[in-house]
Order: structure tokens, then C-alpha cells, then sequence
């Protein structure tokens, strides 16, 4: 579900509902599709996959109503009517045999190194150009490729530029995730809880990416070139892998904005980024669906 808030001052209200629905304007569920995550019900039974499915982690409102949702089990990303009615799903090539009896528009257009993603570490990040004309998104965490325990140690993040009018990627770019000791309120060391959740669009080619733990987000500027799009990086035969690289070409040079440790009252877990202007920002937290009691919060901060 879409939902449409206004803030006033320490408080929101929600002011809309749009649910997001297949070509009969049935509601959609968040069950897992096949190929990805098992799914449970509550008493811990095994249920079927659902080819509808969609687990949604990031939106964007276009000019004419419609939105587009960046979509972890896939990973995908989606287009959807002002009504919420899907229109287009993208997804890795190869994957649209996952979705079979999907009731909505399939187009397996982005690069099927994609769904070498770690389940569950999908697409969680969206942005669109001033012109509307091309869309961004970042894979959550590095690809497992070849392997789990590459995701695991690799800091390689794949971010892609997509032509909508086309239906195809054109770009790929490199982003070095910083270690985790780096981020001062949170005391891990495993590089896998280091992450991309969210990204808006700064400029021509250029985004601020959202990269995080838990307690502590860092935002980075980047101008993005050097794309690898269409290289043997994007072959899952090529051995090593990107992701199994430890000197690296062509990485995005970083920019440090703001870093939350500096701030007080924020809440764990910040995964969702928007602009108001490029000095007042809005951010939201990830409360997973409230099941340790856990609430949404919306800070709004100035830099």
C-alpha cells in the first residue's frame, strides 16, 4: 500500500491509501515468489509461492500520477498506475519463469547478473532524472557471485541507470561500501551489515546514496561514470567475479554529506530518504513491521 502523509510539526496524518494491484485490481501480497524466500504463515507452516507478490522497499511519484517501486525479491522494478494497478514489472533475465500466472506485465530487461543477488539483499533504492526520462537504482548489498560467502566479505555495491522510454539499462557503476567499523554508534564487524537502502537524484548522473547499519546512516554524493555495463563483470561465467575482486577500477568517487551520528533523536534503522530541497531532508525509518514494538518515525532535518 501507497500512502500519502502530511507532516505538521512532531506529527503526520495520513491523508491517502492506494493499494497496489494486478490487472483485475485484485490487491497484491507481499508473499515471496518462487525462486526467492520460502513463506511461512503465522504458525509456521510452509505456504505457496504467490507469482503477484511483490516485496516493495522504495517508491517515486512521477508528474502524471504513476508511480515506481523498487522491489527486493526479485529483484524488480515496478511500475504502477495513479490507482495503484500495476503496469509493468522489470526483472532479470531469466527470472520471468519465477512469476508464472503473474497477472500484470512482465519485461525480463535488466541484466540477469542481478538475480545472483542474496535472497532477502535485492533492490531497496530508487531515483528518477529532472526530466523523468531515466530512472536509478542500487542493489542492496554486494552480489552473491559466485557464492553466499563472496556477498559476505565483498563492499562491492552495482548501481544501475535505466532508460525508461527503452526498457533498458544503460549504465552500471561501482560503489565502495565503507567498513563497518566506520559507523560509530553500531559495533559490528562483518561487512554484510553494511548497506544501500535508499537514493535520491542531486543532479545530472548524480545521487546521494543512503548507506547504513543500524544506528548510524551515512549519505554520499556521487557522480556516476565509468559504467562496466555489457563487460565480462556481467557474465556470471567470468572467474573471479567482480565481487571477488580486492583491487578495484572504476569505483564511484565519494562525497561525504552528513553522517547521523553527529545527530540526536534518530531512530534506528533509517532506510528512506526524500528531499524537500537540497537542505531539508526527510527521513523514515525501517520499523519491520512493528513486530518488537518497533514504530515509523519521519525526522525531518536540516543540513
Amino acid at each position: 500500500t501507497i500512502y500519502k502523509i502530511e507532516m505538521n510539526g512532531d506529527s503526520y496524518k495520513v491523508l491517502e491509501k492506494i493499494q497496489i494491484k494486478d490487472k483485475n485490481s485484485i490487491p497484491v501480497t507481499g508473499v515471496s515468489n518462487k525462486g526467492t524466500e520460502k513463506a511461512y504463515d503465522l504458525h509456521g507452516n510452509s505456504i505457496d509461492f504467490d507469482p503477484n507478490g511483490l516485496d516493495a522497499e522504495a517508491l517515486l511519484r512521477v508528474s502524471d500520477g504513476s508511480f515506481w517501486l523498487a522491489e527486493e525479491y526479485g529483484a524488480s522494478i515496478v511500475h504502477v498506475d495513479e490507482t495503484g494497478k500495476i503496469i509493468k514489472r522489470v526483472v532479470p533475465k531469466g527470472f520471468a519463469k519465477n512469476l508464472e500466472g503473474a497477472n500484470y506485465d512482465i519485461s525480463e530487461s535488466l541484466p540477469s547478473i542481478i538475480g545472483k543477488r542474496k535472497l532477502n539483499r535485492g533492490i531497496e533504492s530508487i531515483g528518477i532524472s529532472a526530466d523523468e526520462k531515466t530512472l536509478y537504482f542500487s542493489m542492496q548489498s554486494p552480489l552473491a557471485n559466485p557464492d553466499v560467502k563472496t556477498y559476505k566479505k565483498s563492499t562491492i555495491v552495482r548501481v544501475f541507470k535505466y532508460d525508461i522510454a527503452s526498457d533498458k539499462v544503460v549504465g552500471e557503476y561501482l560503489y565502495q561500501m565503507d567498513k563497518p567499523e566506520s559507523f560509530a554508534l553500531d559495533n559490528k564487524k562483518k561487512q554484510n551489515a553494511v548497506k544501500v537502502s535508499d537514493l535520491v537524484v542531486s543532479g545530472e548522473d548524480e545521487l546521494i546514496l543512503l548507506e547504513r547499519i543500524s544506528k548510524t546512516t551515512k549519505f554520499y554524493r556521487v557522480k556516476l561514470k565509468d559504467s562496466i555495463l555489457g563487460s565480462k563483470w556481467d557474465d556470471e561465467k567470468t572467474s573471479p567475479s567482480l565481487e571477488e575482486q580486492t583491487d578495484y577500477k572504476n569505483l564511484l568517487k565519494k562525497e561525504l554529506v552528513l553522517d547521523t551520528s553527529s545527530l540526536k533523536g534518530m531512530p534506528k534503522k533509517v532506510e528512506g530518504l526524500a528531499f524537500i530541497d537540497e537542505n531539508n531532508w526527510i527521513l523514515v525509518n525501517d520499523n519491520d513491521f512493528g513486530i518488537k514494538g518497533n514504530k515509523t518515525v519521519l525526522v525531518k532535518i536540516k543540513k
